[in-house]
């Protein structure tokens, strides 16, 4: 039987629907850059942009610019449709930046029953700690066990990211569970740590029968 202390979360498809607010955001900045004078075909543009997104990943700041240059456009205009997507994307990302169903109310519960609550994640401090802001979420979770990978020198499946936001909660890794969708987030389990994998579509007060169920050795 393990007595669960802490309990982290990542943050990305967990505590809400990134996949779905990325997709979409996506496609309304492509289509307010077409309204701005971008002369392409809105399937055509996505493509591009997501290939771009891949070269660069999610975090790189100049995605519209280099879909910019992927096409004929006029000097004078391509401020105005880059400011244009950038302007889109964060109107579609600050509208569906939500919780998902059950994620405040969950981490109520474990915080009422006595677990410390933490977050380990992968990306930009100031990215990062805003959608937890925005999320209305920052309540639970102490500043000095949010792990973000810029600040922690170290990112998911690293070990070392564990093994950090183990010694700043001051917690042996038995007495701690990692909840994510991803599988660097079950590298978690490497350094000894109990993991709770979320499921698409799953239910989030799932997450407490099973803690329950790893406290008792299930």
């Amino acid at each position: 039987m393990a007595r669960i202390k802490w309990v982290f979360f990542d943050i990305d498809n967990t505590l809400f629907d990134s996949q779905r607010l990325a997709a979409e955001a996506r496609k309304n900045a492509v289509r307010a850059m077409i309204k701005a004078g971008l002369k392409a075909k809105p399937n055509e543009a996505f493509e591009k942009l997501m290939s771009i997104v891949k070269r660069y990943t999610s975090n790189y700041p100049e995605h519209f610019d280099r879909l910019v240059a992927e096409y004929d456009v006029e000097k004078e205009l391509r401020a105005k449709i880059i400011a244009a997507g950038q302007g889109e994307y964060h109107n579609t990302k600050f509208r569906l930046l939500v919780p998902l169903e059950g994620v405040k109310e969950t981490l109520r519960k474990l915080k009422r029953r006595g677990y410390s609550l933490g977050i380990i994640t992968n990306g930009r401090a100031v990215k990062q700690w805003d959608k937890i802001i925005r999320l209305s979420v920052s309540e639970f979770f102490e500043p000095s066990t949010v792990i973000i990978s810029e600040d922690a020198k170290a990112e998911k499946p690293q070990e070392s990211i564990f093994t950090y936001a183990l010694w700043k909660a001051k917690c042996p890794p038995h007495e701690a569970i990692m909840v994510g969708d991803k599988e660097e987030d079950m590298a978690a389990k490497h350094v000894g740590m109990h993991v709770i994998m979320v499921r698409r579509g799953q239910s989030f007060s799932e997450i407490l029968k099973q803690v329950e169920r790893i406290e008792k050795g299930r």
